[in-house]
This record gives C-alpha cells, structure tokens and sequence, in this order.
C-alpha cells in the first residue's frame, strides 16, 4: 500500500539522518538525545506502515485498532523525534551546517513544523467538536467530520514537510564532503 511505501521511505530518511548529519551533532551529552532522535524515528515509520496495512474499517475490529495504533505511534513517533532533533539542531557550531543558508532555513522550518503547528491543528477539530456539542448542533456531523479529516490531512503533511526539510541538511553535509 501507500502508506507502507512511505514508511519504508521515511525509515530511510531516518537512516540518512543518523548516517549523515548525527556524527555531527552528538558530542557528550547530546549522544542520547541523537539515539532517541533516530529510534523515535523509527517508530514513525513503522507507524505510517502499520497504518496503511491495516486500513480503517467503519466499525471496531482488531484492524481499525491496529490502525489507530499506527497513526498514534506516527504522531508520537515524530513529535518525539521532533523535540530531540530540535534539540541536537539548537548548537549547529561551526560545522557546514550553520554556514550554510539553506540548511539554516531547514532547521527553523523544521521548529516552525514541530512546535506550533500540530497542537494547532490538534485544537482547531476538538475546539469545534466542543463547540458543536454545547451549541447542540448535531445535525451538522458529516461537516466536523470533514472538518476533522482536513485538519488530519493538513497534520501529515506538516509532518511531511518537516521530514522533507532533511534534504537540505543531507545536501550540504554531501557537498561539503
């Protein structure tokens, strides 16, 4: 499926970065940030896989589960991941990386990504689901759940963005030798 290949992508972009930028960017006390920043994504991938072998099915079964689970370990696989890369991104020092200005653009997408956006796009469907609830309209449930699909939607390809970002890193640390 879809999502398997883009799981198996993903679990190489995951590679790259800890083959590639990693050595870098772990000294000392940062080592284990950059061992969780690798293993967390890992479980992304894996994540995205699960999801698109198991498929959402309309009532509850092993599979929807299955799914679910994918999707959680996906969001929490790259949110953990995020938060550790951040870190390690934060002293660049005076490796290619912080003289380069595409790599420097990368990274501050990359906060942008990780930082705001998801618990924005979290908010916006509970908030109106809330609302929705308080207001007593419950005819209008096919429109929230568009609604909430779009905001899943627009959360992936957030998280597609940010894993993309690496492109530049890998670029520079390539051509810089």
């Amino acid at each position: 499926s879809g999502s398997a290949t883009v799981g198996l992508l993903l679990a190489c972009t995951v590679r790259l970065y800890s083959t590639l930028l990693l050595p870098h960017l772990s000294e000392g006390a940062s080592a284990g940030r950059a061992a969780e920043s690798a293993n967390m994504g890992y479980v992304a991938a894996l994540g995205v896989a699960v999801q698109g072998v198991f498929t959402l099915e309309t009532g509850l079964s092993v599979q929807t589960v299955l799914h679910f689970a994918g999707a959680i370990a996906f969001v929490l696989g790259t949110l953990w991941h995020a938060d550790a890369s951040n870190a390690l991104f934060t002293d660049v020092g005076d490796t290619a990386l912080a003289l380069s200005p595409a790599a420097r653009t990368a990274i501050i997408v990359r906060r942008v990504c990780s930082e705001g956006l998801p618990i924005m796009m979290l908010m916006v469907p509970i908030g109106l689901q809330i609302w929705h609830w308080a207001a007593g309209c419950e005819s209008k449930g096919g429109r929230l759940q568009n609604i909430i699909g779009l905001a899943q939607w627009a959360l992936v390809l957030n998280f597609a963005v940010f894993y993309c970002t690496y492109a530049c890193d890998f670029w520079v640390m390539l051509e810089s030798g």
